[in-house]
C-alpha cells in the first residue's frame, strides 16, 4: 500500500516594496500622457511591508522575502499575527510564506493595501479567510479553496470571468465581498473595438453593459455592440461597465468591473 506524503502549506505573492501607488500613467495615440488615479490613498515613503497570517499554534512556518535578507522563520499563534519587513528599494518582490511541517495550518491571510500584483493560494488547502482588496491584481484562481468562508477582493483588476469562477469554487455560503474592479484602460482610434466577449455571459446570464461618456450615457451614434465586441465610432473618454447576476455575492459589495476606453 502507498502512503501519500501530505503537502506542507504555503502562500506565494508579489508586491512592491513601496507601500503604495496613487496613480499609473498610459500612453495615448500620439505620444501624450495620462495619469489614471486608482483609488484614493494616503501617501507615505515607507518601504515597510506587512501582511498578517493565522498559523497552526506552535507550529513553524518561514517567510522568504524575495530580496538578499535572510529567510524569517516564525511560530504560528493560533490567531491573527502581524509580520513585517522592510525593503530597501521599490522594486517588485516574490514572497513565499510556507510551512516547515504538513502539521502547520494556514488558516487566514490578509495583504489589502500591498500593491499586490499576483497571489497563489493553490497549495494552501486550510484557507478559511483572505482578505486581498486594493491591490492591483488581474488574476486570483480560487479552485482548490473550497474551504474559504470569507472573501474580499475588491478594487483590484479582476475580470468578471475570475468573480464568477470564485462564486462556484468556494463554499456556496461564503462571505464574498467582491466589489468594484478597475481594469487597465485601453487607449484606441476611432473605429477600434475592445472585445469583452469572453464576459458576456456567465451560467446562461447575460452580462449587462453599460457604456458612458465624458459622464453621461452614451449613445448609439457613439459606440456599437456585437456579442460583448464594443465598436468605439467618436472620439471621447468612455468608461465601460459590466454586470452579472450569476456572479452572487454580499449585496454591499456587488462585483462590478469598470473598463476607462480613450478613443482618439
Amino acid at each position: 500500500m502507498i502512503t501519500q506524503t501530505k503537502k506542507k502549506e504555503r502562500i506565494h505573492f508579489t508586491w512592491s516594496g513601496n507601500a503604495e501607488r496613487k496613480y499609473f500613467n498610459i500612453t495615448l495615440p500620439g505620444g501624450n500622457i495620462h495619469k489614471v488615479n486608482l483609488r484614493d490613498t494616503s501617501d507615505t515613503e515607507s518601504n515597510n511591508k506587512s501582511f498578517k497570517i493565522t498559523a497552526t499554534k506552535d507550529k513553524l512556518f518561514m517567510v522568504v522575502w524575495g530580496d538578499d535578507t535572510p529567510i524569517e522563520i516564525f511560530t504560528g499563534t493560533g490567531d491573527f499575527e502581524n509580520i513585517s519587513h522592510i525593503y530597501p528599494n521599490d522594486d517588485y518582490y516574490s514572497v513565499s510564506i510556507i510551512a516547515r511541517t504538513a502539521d502547520c495550518l494556514f488558516t487566514q491571510f490578509e495583504c489589502f493595501y500591498n500593491q499586490v500584483i499576483d497571489i497563489d493560494i493553490s497549495e494552501c488547502l486550510s484557507l478559511e479567510w483572505l482578505n486581498c482588496s486594493f491591490n492591483e491584481l488581474t488574476n486570483l484562481d480560487t479552485d482548490n479553496n473550497s474551504t474559504l468562508f470569507f472573501l474580499s477582493c475588491s478594487n483590484n483588476h479582476l475580470e468578471l470571468s475570475d468573480l464568477y469562477n470564485a462564486t462556484k469554487t468556494i463554499n456556496a455560503r461564503a462571505i464574498k465581498q467582491f466589489g468594484n474592479q478597475t481594469s487597465i484602460p485601453e487607449d484606441i482610434s476611432i473605429g477600434d473595438s475592445v472585445d469583452f466577449s469572453a464576459q458576456k455571459e456567465f451560467g446562461g446570464i447575460s452580462t449587462i453593459f453599460s457604456v458612458i461618456k465624458e459622464g453621461l450615457p452614451a449613445s448609439q451614434n457613439d459606440y456599437s455592440i456585437i456579442d460583448g465586441i464594443i465598436t468605439f465610432k467618436k472620439a471621447g473618454e468612455y468608461t465601460v461597465t459590466m454586470t452579472n447576476e450569476a456572479i452572487v455575492c454580499d449585496i454591499n459589495f456587488p462585483a462590478k468591473v469598470n473598463v476607462k476606453v480613450y478613443v482618439l
